[in-house]
């Protein structure tokens, strides 16, 4: 997040003070403080939205996290356990994202959503785009996709965009899980996501919405285990039985 921020450093330093700049550079939701009372006594009155979200997501994990106590799960179907997965890992992370944003907006903060109910996604596009770490994605649109734009394709660039996303979360996974991060799982990951997206866009079939958010989902459900296989040792810090954790062969 830090080094996503560095690009804009030199013209959010022309705006913010000191203190502001530190917490920009550090806390990935926060935009910046109004100068006005009156702003920042509605950006606190946000704050409870965000709270509940964050109690709600919360609760709703609390079922999934409750479910991981029963059955005999390595005898499970892996597309079970992959979906119970991503269940509990997406609410994770969105019920945290929604309590920092929370405590952020109480400070009188002006806030950024870092996630868009991204289990809602209704294509690989709106998946990437505009509902899973929109911090990212802008970042990529900014400073990747529109500089490349002008010099490529759109098939070229949407791939290097991922590309660069893959590389990013190597570094991610071998980051969280030293030795036994699986170098190439993320790589191999988001290129097929990127392919997955360009497939699905040539062939533009227009189809409800709920429709789509199954395929989305179905999508995911089939790809995340390269995704997860870099990061087992974090799931089974946050509290995910390892038994539960899909074991791919090393290619």
């Amino acid at each position: 997040m830090f080094a996503a921020r560095l690009p804009d450093l030199e013209r959010e330093r022309l705006k913010k003070s000191k203190a502001e700049l530190f917490l920009w550079l550090f806390v990935p939701v926060l935009r910046g403080y109004p100068k006005s009372p009156e702003a920042r006594a509605q950006n606190r009155k946000s704050a409870r939205a965000s709270f509940l979200e964050a109690a709600v997501t919360y609760s709703v994990w609390l079922v999934i996290a409750a479910l991981l106590d029963f059955g005999d799960p390595p005898s499970w179907h892996w597309l079970l356990r992959s979906t119970i997965l991503i269940l509990y890992f997406v609410l994770t992370i969105t019920s945290l994202e929604a309590l920092l944003r929370g405590l952020v907006e109480l400070s009188g903060a002006r806030t950024d959503r870092l996630f868009e109910q991204p289990l809602l996604a209704t294509s690989l596009r709106d998946f990437w785009g505009r509902r899973w770490n929109r911090f990212i994605a802008r970042f990529a649109l900014r400073y990747i996709a529109l500089r490349q734009s002008s010099k490529t394709s759109g098939v070229r660039t949407v791939l290097i965009v991922f590309f660069w996303s893959a590389l990013f979360h190597e570094y991610f996974a071998w980051g969280a899980s030293g030795n036994a991060a699986r170098p190439g799982m993320m790589l191999l990951f988001f290129l097929i996501q990127g392919a997955g997206l360009l497939v699905a866009e040539r062939i533009a079939l227009r189809i409800p919405r709920a429709l789509g958010t199954t395929f989305t989902a179905l999508w995911m459900i089939v790809t995340s285990p390269l995704f997860f296989a870099s990061l087992h040792p974090p799931l089974i810090d946050l509290g995910y039985p390892a038994s539960w954790l899909i074991q791919l062969r090393a290619p």
